[in-house]
C-alpha cells in the first residue's frame, strides 16, 4: 500500500515539486470525481503534486466513517499514481483544524514552493467566514471548481470582491464536475444499488470487504 505524507520532512515535496495543489475534505468515501478533478486542475495549472487532506474524526458528527478507513480507500484511489499524495496532516491532529495553520505548516515544507488550495464555488462563497482568511490569502492561491448548480455570475461577482479587498486573484478551473457525490454513493449502498462507474474498483471492493456505509 502507498506510504503517505505527512509533511513533517519535507524531502520528497522538495526534491520532486515547487507548485503543489491542496484538496482537503472527508472523502466520505473518495470517489472517481474527486480523482478526475485533482488530475484536471493538476494539468491545467502545470502543478507537480496534488496532496490530499482528508479530515479526522471531527468531534461533533457521529454520521462520518472513521478517519482510519477513509485514509485507507483514499490511498487505494491513488495507487499508482506518483503525483497524487495522501497526507495525515489534517486528520492526526487534535482538536479543531484550521485551514490557515494546516497552510502554515506545508508552506514551512515547500520552502520556495507555492500552494494552490483547490474549493469548489460553494466553499467560495464562505470563505470570507475562514479563519484568518487574510492570512490564509497570503499562503496560498485558491482554484475554484464550478459546481453545475452554482450561478456563473454570481462566482465572478464574489471572485471580483474578494480581489478588490485582497488584491488577490482567484483562479477559475474549466474542469466540469461530475455528477457523482459521496452522499448518494453511501445511500446507493445502503440501498444496495449499484455504484458502478463512481468508485475505483479497489475502493469499492475495499467497502464490500469491510461492510462499510451498509447500515
Amino acid at each position: 500500500m502507498r506510504t503517505s505524507v505527512m509533511f513533517n520532512n519535507s524531502t520528497e515535496l522538495n526534491r520532486h515539486t515547487n507548485n503543489i495543489g491542496v484538496f482537503g475534505g472527508t472523502f466520505n468515501p473518495v470517489h472517481l470525481g474527486h480523482i478526475y478533478l485533482a488530475k484536471y486542475v493538476r494539468q491545467e495549472y502545470s502543478l507537480n503534486k496534488i496532496v490530499f487532506l482528508p479530515t479526522g474524526n471531527p468531534p461533533h458528527k457521529t454520521d462520518i466513517l472513521d478517519k482510519e478507513h477513509r485514509f485507507a480507500m483514499l490511498e487505494l484511489a491513488i495507487k499508482g499514481c506518483n503525483y497524487l499524495i495522501p497526507s495525515r496532516l489534517e486528520s492526526n491532529r487534535q482538536g479543531i483544524t484550521y485551514t490557515v495553520d494546516t497552510l502554515n505548516l506545508l508552506q514551512q515544507q515547500i520552502k520556495n514552493g507555492k500552494i494552490f488550495y483547490i474549493i469548489g464555488s460553494d466553499t467560495l462563497f464562505e470563505l470570507y467566514t475562514w479563519r484568518d482568511i487574510d492570512k490564509i490569502f497570503e499562503l496560498c492561491e485558491f482554484i475554484c471548481v464550478i459546481r453545475g448548480e452554482d450561478d456563473l455570475g454570481e462566482i465572478g461577482q464574489t471572485i471580483n470582491t474578494y480581489y478588490r479587498a485582497t488584491q488577490k486573484t482567484i483562479h477559475l478551473s474549466t474542469a466540469i464536475v461530475p455528477n457523482i457525490s459521496s452522499a448518494d454513493i453511501r445511500q446507493r449502498i445502503k440501498n444496495n444499488k449499484s455504484t458502478e462507474g463512481m468508485l475505483d474498483p479497489l475502493v469499492e471492493e475495499y467497502i464490500k470487504i469491510n461492510g462499510i456505509y451498509v447500515s
